[in-house]
């Protein structure tokens, strides 16, 4: 019988540490979410590995704390965080899930793309009739059918799992090249779940691959073309998708969990934490809308008064010096302008003195809204800030984190 040497064990449900088996005890109850864990050793995801064909995959990179600040930093991406999030926000699940993947190297596709290539050219016609005949010149469009060859080579990783095909979609995108390590090197952790295949590869292909390549040539063949006058654009003329390689490789999941007052939050992470997928995150909906009210109401915020004399004061002016000039240099005519004059151009400084004031008065009223906007928006910053400070780790299955220096440096207030 093979031994192997054990460090510390972990919840499979909810990635929770676990006791240290007393004895030769095979069953351990999780103390966080009360789930049983057989203890089993990492025979087990070594035998599903083997047993599944595959030849190669990727690592789970990523420890504890750096998943923690992973987790508080996707937090922070929402559009809205809640003030409380850090001290409410319950982390339920953090467990590490091997999905077994197909991976479709040097994918290749030709497609034949008919379409209708326009030529503008002038025509000449007779218009009106008898006397009022004329020619007059039109340009019209002439539409030619077409067509063309387009081609590409793509890879795709596509789940073989099917509880994970749409997430696959998303974690690793068309055109990741990955650099996969060697099946004899994937040493998984015990507390992985280690998933099996069950979808074929060639259901893959036909339902996955083959509809993503030809949008793909569709897409490709839209932009080559872009910039001629065409139209109708389709793939009519049939594609040929080819495979290329095929291997059957394990992709590493952290699969996270979260409860923010009585709401489930799924996080997805990659092994190497390089992509994070999620559907939604925790909003403070009544934040939110205070803050797009008092932006908009700055943006619109403007005297009404500072318009008016400011175009009454442009008027008086241009007014009062016409008036004044045209007394002074026809005094004898138009002597009666001069008294006209001064009056508009008193208006005119009365109308700026008042522009002033009123400006004045604008620009406190725009700070005061503009300093308890900025209020408002400090209050997320400042609990970030002490979250950070205080070292206190999120709640759930990650509190033991707590004090653990490496669990909070790097995070950005």
């Amino acid at each position: 019988m093979s031994e192997i040497s054990i460090t510390s064990l972990k919840c499979s449900n909810c990635g929770a540490p676990l006791p240290a088996p007393n004895g030769p005890v095979k069953r351990i109850m999780c103390p966080y979410c009360s789930s049983e864990n057989i203890i089993e050793g990492v025979e087990k995801n070594a035998e599903i590995l083997s047993k599944e064909n595959i030849m190669g995959g990727l690592k789970f990179e990523l420890n504890d704390p750096t998943v923690h600040k992973m987790i508080v930093e996707t937090l922070c991406k929402s559009e809205c965080p809640p003030v409380d999030i850090f001290t409410e926000v319950d982390v339920r699940r953090a467990r590490k899930v091997v999905v077994p993947a197909y991976w479709f190297d040097n994918c290749t596709g030709t497609a034949t793309v008919s379409y209708e290539k326009g030529v503008e050219r002038e025509q000449q016609q007779i218009v009106g009739k008898g006397d009022k005949m004329r020619t007059v010149t039109k340009k019209v469009t002439e539409w030619t059918p077409m067509t063309m060859a387009v081609n590409d080579t793509c890879d795709f990783i596509v789940s073989g799992n099917k509880d994970y095909t749409e997430l696959f979609k998303r974690l690793y995108p068309d055109g990741n090249n990955p650099e996969l390590v060697d099946v004899e090197l994937l040493d998984y952790p015990a507390e992985a779940n280690a998933l099996s295949y069950d979808i074929p590869d060639a259901v893959v292909f036909n339902n996955q691959v083959k509809p993503h390549m030809e949008d793909i040539l569709d897409k490709k063949a839209k932009r080559i073309l872009s910039d001629g006058m065409t139209r109708n654009i389709s793939l009519s003329g049939g594609s040929s998708i080819q495979k290329g390689e095929m291997r059957r490789i394990s992709m590493p999941v952290y699969d996270i969990l979260l409860d923010y007052k009585g709401k489930d939050y799924s996080l997805y992470f990659t092994g190497n934490g390089g992509n994070v997928v999620y559907d939604s995150l925790p909003v403070d909906f009544e934040r939110r809308d205070l803050i797009n009210g008092k932006q908009k109401a700055i943006k619109k915020f403007i005297s009404p008064l500072k318009i008016l004399f400011t175009v009454l004061g442009i008027m008086g002016c241009v007014l009062g010096l016409i008036m004044l000039l045209t007394g002074i240099f026809a005094i004898k005519t138009c002597w009666g302008c001069i008294p006209i004059g001064v009056v508009l151009l008193a208006g005119a400084v009365f109308a700026f003195i008042n522009m002033v004031k009123q400006n004045k008065i604008y620009l406190a009223d725009k700070a005061k809204m503009q300093a308890e906007l900025d209020a408002i928006i400090a209050e997320f910053t400042d609990a970030k800030k002490k979250f950070i400070e205080s070292k206190t780790a999120l709640k759930g299955v990650f509190i033991s984190l707590t004090e653990n220096p490496e669990a909070f440096d790097g995070l950005k207030v």
